[in-house]
Formats: C-alpha cells, structure tokens, sequence
C-alpha cells in the first residue's frame, strides 16, 4: 500500500472535514424545523385546552 504524502493526507481530511460540516449542517436544520413544528403544534394544543377550559367553566358557571 503506497504511503500518501502530507498534502494528501491533508486534502483527505480536510474532504472528510468538510463532508462532516455539511452532515452537521443539515442535521441541525431538520432538527430547526422540526421544533418550529413542535412549537406550532404546541400552540395548537395551547388553544384547544384553554377552548375547552373556558367551555367548561361555562358549563359550571352560567
């Protein structure tokens, strides 16, 4: 197995390097999304229970 000089070794790392940052990256923006979704549906559930809270305080208070 030929030996690869330094400035290969280099360029080989800085590629794998590289192809890490951009995995990262893109990990990290799937996980933005997918709490901006969360939060979302937070909200949604937010609404829902306080609807449904001052229903029933109707209910038991005409």
């Amino acid at each position: 197995m030929p030996i690869l000089s330094n400035s290969q070794n280099t360029r080989s790392l800085m590629q794998a390097l590289e192809e890490k940052i951009k995995l990262l990256i893109s990990q990290n923006l799937i996980m933005s999304l997918e709490i901006a979704q969360l939060k979302q549906q937070n909200d949604h559930l937010v609404t829902q229970l306080r609807e449904q809270d001052d229903a029933t305080e109707t209910i038991n208070h005409p």
